[in-house]
This record gives C-alpha cells, sequence and structure tokens, in this order.
C-alpha cells in the first residue's frame, strides 16, 4: 500500500539531505518545499518531486500542499533570520494572515505556518521523525568530558541558553568563568560562538539548548561547530540531551575527541 504524502519544507544545512537519505532507505513517498536561497541545491537530486518557494510565498506554498493531498509536514533546516530585515516579502495571503500576529518572532512565524497547515487536514511531524538516530546523547557523546567542577559551569551555561531560547531571541550562548561572553540573536550560531570567543579569549564552553516545541528549529552541533571552537580554543558544548542533532556524528564526535573539546548532554528539561 502506497504511504500518505509526506511534504519536507526544507531549509539550510545538512538536516534536509539527511531526513531524505533516511526516506529514501525507508521508501517514503515525499515531495519536497524547497526554500530558494536557503536549501541546498542537490536536494533535487533525490528523485522526489522537488518545488522552489521563496519563504515570503506563504500562499504560495499553502495551495502547493493542498493541491498534492498532503497529510503530513516536517521542517528541516534554517533559513537566515537576518532577512526578515531586508529581502523578506510576503505574498498576500502570507500579508493578510500576518496583520494579526504581534511580533515575528521565530515561534510566533512557525506557530502561524503550523496552523496553516493544520487546516488543511495535514499534521506537522515533529523534526526527529526518521532523524532519531542522530540525536545527541545523555552525558558525554565522545571521549572526553567536563571535570566534576566544571559540570557546576556546565550546569549554568545550559540553564542560560534555555533562558534565552524561552524568549525566542536565540539558543545558544558563550560562557566562561560563570559569565556569559555572548548570547546569539539574530546573527545565528555561528557568529555568535565566534562574538563569544574573541571577547572571552581561550578556555570558553557553548551551550545550545533546544525549544519547547520540536516541530521546528532543533539545535545542531556538526563538524563546523567543532572547528570553530578549535580555532579559538574553547573546551566543549553543552547541549540538550536528546533534544539536539549532531550531525555526521561519528566524523563529529571523532573530531571532539582529537581536538580534546567535550561534547556533553544534559537532562532536558521535562
Amino acid at each position: 500500500m502506497k504511504k500518505n504524502v509526506i511534504a519536507l519544507i526544507a531549509g539550510g544545512g545538512e538536516l534536509p539531505i539527511s531526513f531524505l537519505k533516511t526516506a529514501v532507505a525507508q521508501k517514503e513517498n515525499i515531495i519536497v518545499v524547497a526554500i530558494e536561497n536557503d536549501a541546498d541545491k542537490n536536494i533535487q537530486d533525490f528523485g522526489f518531486k522537488t518545488v522552489w518557494f521563496n519563504i515570503g510565498k506563504i500562499g504560495g506554498i499553502r495551495n502547493f500542499l493542498k493541491q498534492e493531498k498532503v497529510k503530513a509536514v516536517i521542517m528541516l533546516g534554517d533559513v537566515k533570520h537576518t532577512r526578515l530585515f531586508t529581502e523578506l516579502k510576503f505574498d498576500f495571503y502570507g500579508i493578510s494572515i500576518l496583520a494579526g500576529l504581534k511580533d515575528k518572532r521565530a515561534a510566533s512565524l512557525f506557530g502561524l505556518i503550523i496552523k496553516e497547515i493544520e487546516k488543511l487536514g495535514a499534521k506537522v511531524l515533529p523534526s526527529t521523525y526518521l532523524m532519531e538516530e542522530t540525536l545527541a546523547p545523555k552525558g558525554a557523546a565522545g571521549r572526553n568530558a567536563p571535570s566534576k567542577k566544571e559540570r557546576k559551569e556546565a550546569f549554568f551555561a545550559i540553564t542560560m541558553a534555555r533562558a534565552l531560547a524561552k524568549t525566542d531571541i536565540g539558543q545558544t550562548v558563550v560562557i566562561k568563568n560563570g559569565i556569559v561572553a555572548a548570547a546569539e540573536a539574530q546573527e545565528g550560531t555561528d557568529r555568535c560562538i565566534e562574538r563569544g570567543a574573541t571577547i572571552a579569549g581561550k578556555g570558553f564552553i557553548v551551550a545550545k539548548a533546544s525549544r519547547v516545541d520540536m516541530r521546528f528549529d532543533v539545535p545542531v552541533i556538526g563538524l563546523k561547530t567543532i572547528a570553530l571552537i578549535k580555532k579559538y580554543n574553547g573546551r566543549g558544548i553543552i547541549y540538550d540531551a536528546a533534544r539536539t542533532f549532531i550531525m555526521d556524528g561519528e566524523n563529529t564526535i571523532k573530531a571532539a575527541d582529537k581536538a580534546g573539546i567535550y561534547l556533553y548532554g544534559m537532562e532536558a528539561r521535562k
């Protein structure tokens, strides 16, 4: 029996590609809505029907999902937040439904998109669907781990990151000696790490927290993250266990082990 159609709304980064590789292996019935200027061009190489939309064309995306009789939607990948200030232009339908929003934070925008999808009778799946093996573990992911003394600072770091995520401003903080050197806003994780490392100097740690809603914007750790922390002589990364993705897990953990960087998962809040 043919499986129900699942639409992948794909932004940038490795997550959408990883999802499609698994979807091919499991013979899922996928169509891809790729976001222009964000999604990887190679996303159309998996044999699934792929259409490209500007992120502001909410009405166009909605009509396409309706036309394809989509029963489930998953949203993966990042959209450059800085575009909210410059090139993002909504279609008429988008303008009409956005008028009622009190702000345009990620949770507000994605919450609205989820409601519109649900009006079509489709379910929005958690970002972890088919991606469970990519989720980061509790405790040390590799050989390195924070000392007992360092875990006190690790707890402070993840507490600060969770507080930031709750405000829907960002999800990453850079900490050293119990001081927040940088908190992520619209610049994104990489630039936050660079800024915090420049301020704090060597020996900093990075904390990445997840949102409560796992249907969008789940934090990601990858080779690029490790390379940045190594470049600036950081000690490690603290994250929400089972609510954070480690991309290319084997190689990312090996790179962290080799660099003496710890990847350490704290039990996620209930």
